[in-house]
């Protein structure tokens, strides 16, 4: 998207609000990113979409406006996190096309050579979203069996648990030898 299509945000009723957010997943520590649970842009990245008087918008976009007051028309709101879904308002900054590329370009999320933008996120504890250490992981991966209960401790889903043992999540981290 570039800046000069970025929609102006209505001002939103009390009630509009409240329900905004009450379509986020937050969590009480700030560092972590509230993930959007409304409809989502299924196209290249999944942000989060709103429809608000008849308009589609951005959902990090209306989390930055309503928290900041700032007027985002014809500007870009962009993820410190480069989580798409992510609404907190602490991983949100106002940007230009400009600023946007040199941030995209420092985070090695753009590849000429090879066409459209691919998004390369950090793997393992490099990642701001990261739920999980390495040695978690590997406790993980060598546990007998995952369970529910294990999952819970971990504060992660029992589909992510077994999605890290059968190696679709986090690769990169060697089981104990």
């Amino acid at each position: 998207m570039s800046a000069q299509s970025a929609k102006p945000i209505p001002q939103l009723t009390p009630e509009q609000e409240q329900h905004f957010w009450s379509r986020l997943e937050r969590m009480d520590n700030a560092p972590n990113c509230w993930e959007w649970t409304g409809s989502r842009k299924k196209k290249l990245l999944p942000y989060g979409l709103l429809t608000l008087n008849r308009l589609s918008l951005k959902a990090h976009r209306v989390a930055f406006a309503i928290v900041t007051g700032a007027d985002v028309t014809g500007k870009m709101v962009a993820h410190r996190c480069d989580n798409p879904p992510c609404c907190n308002p602490t991983h949100l900054f106002l940007t230009d096309d400009e600023g946007n590329n040199h941030d995209r370009d420092a985070k090695d999320r753009w590849r000429p050579q090879t066409g459209p933008i691919i998004r390369t996120p950090s793997p393992g504890e490099r990642n701001g979203n990261s739920k999980l250490t390495e040695t978690q992981v590997r406790e993980i991966l060598a546990a007998p069996s995952g369970s529910m209960q294990m999952a819970a401790d971990l504060g992660i889903s029992y589909a992510t648990l077994k999605r890290i043992r059968s190696r679709k999540l986090w690769k990169h981290v060697q089981a104990y030898v």
